[in-house]
């Protein structure tokens, strides 16, 4: 019995010394959740106004500073590549065979559902031309 009592202690005394708080247990799961280097693959479903349609790709990045994505489907997407690097973004396009830098930081604001990577690069080169001949 004493023996018991004494096993009781000593895991109690173990638990309540690791015991943490609620900002201790969030911090620790926040450093879990993110790495300096990642691979992943990820689903994007886009619902327009006759149909729906997903977009897959496959993504390389290291830290927040540099990725590279590629498309992986559907065909019309397939092949597209993106090179992010600090505030850099370069777009290859397979359809194409170019590659285009958009200049300037880049804001996944200035993404629409709609639109593919050539319909945010044509959208982004009239605007440029557009502010460049006012």
């Amino acid at each position: 019995m004493k023996k018991i009592i004494t096993i009781f202690i000593s895991a109690y005394s173990l638990l309540s010394a690791s015991a943490q708080n609620a900002d201790e247990i969030l911090s620790r799961v926040e450093k879990n959740m993110s790495s300096d280097n990642r691979i992943f693959e990820s689903s994007m479903i886009i619902h327009g106004i006759r149909n729906d349609r997903t977009i897959t790709s496959k993504t390389y990045s290291v830290g927040d500073k540099r990725s590279f994505t590629e498309y992986l489907s559907p065909a019309r997407e397939q092949g597209t590549k993106m090179l992010k690097l600090e505030n850099q973004l370069w777009i290859y396009s397979p359809s194409t065979d170019r590659t285009i830098q958009i200049s300037g930081p880049v804001s996944y604001t200035h993404l629409r559902a709609h639109e593919t990577p050539e319909h945010l690069v044509c959208r982004l080169l009239l605007e440029k031309k557009k502010n460049s001949t006012m």
